[in-house]
């Protein structure tokens, strides 16, 4: 006999399946849930944080001194639009292929080219097209709530620049 026989000695298999279970359920409730960041956040946090501020505001301490600097709070992009996201407009502003130089003020980099592979395939540039929309998707996760009332969840966010 074992010591892990001797320990069951006298329980019911039916009473010891409880309490197994029972212990493993309250493993599973007790133990924290890691969820894994949103696709965009780590490329939105490594490419735009710098000029955007980590929550979307537009608060960046490394480039509030900068002569020139305008801030555009993303968080207020949907607020912007009567409440609808502009999909398409931030995907543009993100790729930034489609811009004219002449109609475009400001240092926005053309990420587009960036996240291009030398090669300019096809599947270089769905690999482009994918790492722009999880950018959207994440910038879309980060609108300011809005309250009936008109103001949003977050009194200390700005009204987007124009």
């Amino acid at each position: 006999m074992t010591f892990l026989d001797s320990c069951w000695i006298g329980i019911k298999p039916s009473l010891l399946i409880k309490h197994v279970l029972a212990s493993l359920l309250v493993t599973l409730v007790c133990t924290p849930m890691v969820q894994a960041d949103p696709p965009g956040k780590q490329a939105y946090l490594r490419d735009c944080a710098k000029c955007h501020g980590t929550d979307g505001t537009g608060n960046s301490p490394r480039m509030r001194n900068v002569p020139g600097y305008v801030s555009v709070d993303l968080t207020t992009l949907s607020a912007a639009n009567d409440g609808k996201f502009p999909r398409q407009e931030v995907y543009d502003a993100i790729d930034g292929r489609k811009r004219f130089s002449a109609h475009f003020i400001g240092d926005m980099p053309i990420w587009g080219l960036k996240y291009q592979d030398r090669n300019e395939s096809a599947e270089s540039e769905a690999q482009v097209r994918r790492r722009i929309s999880a950018l959207v998707e994440y910038i879309e996760s980060l609108q300011a709530k809005q309250l009936s009332f008109g103001m949003t969840q977050n009194p200390e966010i700005r009204p987007l620049l124009s």
